[in-house]
């Protein structure tokens, strides 16, 4: 039997595996980025070149929306990509949140992790007692994978919207989501 690496999602498996889909779901969110930038210059080939070979997540967000921007303006389609590409940026947020940290059990009934990035970021010496612990429910993961998924629907109207506009496209079922709140990192 395989050694389990992270123990701890034996006693939340539900968390465990929603973390998992919001990890790996990131990917899904940029490509998805991809695609909305390269529909509205038609040119997918350049926008995944220009993305993807620029290492890290901030950097392929700043990269797509420098542009994306002027494209959809032109669309008149200016504010809900701002929007988007703002919700975007939060999602790399939970992302990041979940990608450098550690959890554990703390017995307080809910999901515990330490994320080592922040931690790091003190000039104090490190002691693992005086690490920031934060907390996760299945609540708030649940917002925050309807938050990916609402990030998701927006890019589909942007991509499907910017061709009708331009004619590439006759009609689509594609309709902008009503605005959702950014869900916290964690919970307070």
């Amino acid at each position: 039997m395989p050694r389990i690496i992270m123990p701890v999602f034996t006693q939340f498996p539900v968390e465990g595996a929603t973390i998992g889909r919001l990890l790996t779901g990131y990917g899904d969110l940029e490509f998805d980025l991809c695609s909305c930038i390269g529909s509205a210059i038609d040119d997918l080939d350049m926008v995944l070149k220009a993305m993807f070979r620029a290492r890290g997540e901030r950097q392929r967000i700043h990269i797509a929306d420098a542009i994306g921007r002027k494209p959809y303006r032109a669309l008149n389609l200016e504010t809900q990509f701002s929007e988007t590409v703002a919700g975007m940026h939060q999602c790399r947020k939970i992302r990041n949140e979940f990608a450098h940290c550690n959890f554990f059990d703390d017995s307080s009934g809910s999901l515990a992790y330490v994320n080592l990035e922040a931690n790091a970021q003190s000039h104090a010496l490190i002691n693992v007692r005086g690490f920031i612990v934060r907390h996760v429910t299945m609540t708030l993961l649940q917002q925050q994978e309807e938050y990916f998924g609402y990030i998701s629907d927006c890019f589909a109207f942007l991509n499907h919207e910017g061709q009708r506009v331009v004619g590439r496209l006759a009609s689509h079922a594609f309709l902008m989501p009503p605005k959702m709140l950014r869900p916290p990192l964690h919970t307070p």
